[in-house]
């Protein structure tokens, strides 16, 4: 059935019991799972919010509430600026060199967004970008002088590898000159972030937070926020900046608790549960959860002749997000259409500029994934496989 061995086999699996099934079946790196409870409580917002203008002290005061609880939660140092917009992190790909990279920045790429965040600046007029390759397999080994470049950009977990950095290579420690931004899109809220070495860091709400696609959240350090003030009459000198892009509209409309343009309030009400949810829970106990699925999810990986993790190094292995690599006589393509086909499982297809060329399955550990949900989850890939496996051996007997 999932085997390559005949394209046209088509067989149903005859009972799949049923403790064996997921009582949610969304396990999606992103979009991720939108815990219930959220979704039913936007029908008890007020009506002077939803539909309502965002430049109005309703939702001023929505957004100071969600500023307040974002510095709580990551222990953000009083010093740090709080923005937020429209776009989403790959927005920011474009903001960060257009409007914050003075002539150079040094990318670590380990995945299609962080290559592509690599892309974006290469593309930018006046800049030399450059980056460093971080396989699946291999230690971190960097040998470059870094202040050459005004910026370096990481991506902290590479959502379509699975690929986490755990910190700052030593040889990439910050200098004077220099900004460090971090993606920390499928990192934030989960895997802790000393902020005294960084002045950038981003990140989306559909994720780890448990919310809807399009909104970027940025925290930036007072040296960056130096940087930009600096940059904004001398950088439309060397390259048009679309007001869209500008750092500077942000930081304006921020000191008034507004935002540059129309912003999804729906999406910032599901933020602001997932985050109260998180606050409540604790950082260091969210960070445990995800650390002990992790856990689970590599074992369970390493224990099975037909399966192993894509990232090898452990050192580098996400806890956020898991990728598992499938054995070449199983295919991870139909195995994940059947799921999906029959409503059992959504979401753990591999990232498509993966999965062309690695048979492999891609696994949110984020918080709103339940672990008992994640075991049954293992337990059906086990149960599937093994019943495919059986009907190959079948038929090779006939």
């Amino acid at each position: 059935m999932f085997t390559e061995i005949d394209n046209n086999l088509s067989c149903n699996i005859p009972h799949i019991p049923p403790e064996l099934i997921p009582s949610d079946p969304r396990f999606g790196a992103g979009p991720s799972l939108i815990p219930k409870k959220h979704m039913e409580s936007l029908l008890k917002c007020n009506r002077d919010l939803i539909g309502t203008s965002h430049r109005q002290t309703n939702f001023k005061n929505m957004l100071k509430e969600i500023f307040e609880d974002i510095r709580a939660y990551l222990n953000l140092p009083s010093e740090y600026t709080i923005l937020l917009g429209n776009g989403g992190s790959t927005m920011l790909f474009n903001m960060i060199p257009l409007s914050l990279v003075n002539d150079s920045s040094l990318h670590l790429v380990c995945g299609e967004f962080s290559n592509r965040w690599y892309r974006y600046s290469a593309e930018t007029p006046n800049i030399n970008a450059e980056k460093i390759d971080i396989d699946t397999d291999i230690d971190i080994d960097i040998d470059i002088d870094i202040d050459i470049y005004d910026l370096l950009a990481i991506t902290q977990v590479e959502t379509s590898t699975g690929i986490e950095i755990k910190k700052i290579p030593s040889k990439l420690s910050k200098s004077t000159k220099q900004l460090v931004a971090i993606d920390a899109t499928s990192s934030a809220g989960v895997i802790p972030c000393d902020f005294s070495e960084v002045d950038l860091y981003f990140f989306s709400l559909q994720k780890i937070f448990s919310s809807d696609g399009g909104t970027w959240i940025a925290i930036l350090s007072p040296t960056a926020i130096e940087r930009i003030k600096q940059n904004e009459n001398e950088l439309n000198k060397k390259r048009f900046v679309p007001h869209f892009l500008r750092w500077s509209e942000y930081l304006k409309n921020n000191e008034k608790l507004e935002t540059f343009n129309t912003p999804s309030i729906i999406t910032l009400k599901l933020f602001q549960q997932q985050l109260n949810t998180l606050k409540t829970i604790g950082a260091s106990k969210v960070l445990l959860d995800c650390e002990q699925k992790a856990k689970y999810i590599y074992e369970w990986a390493n224990s099975k002749s037909y399966l192993s993790p894509l990232v090898k190094n452990p050192q580098l292995q996400a806890r956020t997000v898991a990728t598992i690599k499938l054995a070449e006589q199983f295919s991870a393509k139909k195995l994940t259409a059947y799921l999906r086909e029959k409503g059992l499982v959504y979401g753990i297809e591999g990232h498509r500029s993966v999965a062309d060329k690695i048979n492999h399955l891609r696994i949110s550990l984020f918080p709103s994934i339940d672990f008992d949900d994640l075991k049954r989850l293992t337990q059906l890939l086990d149960y599937l496989i093994n019943y495919s496996t059986t009907i190959k051996s079948t038929i090779k007997q006939k």
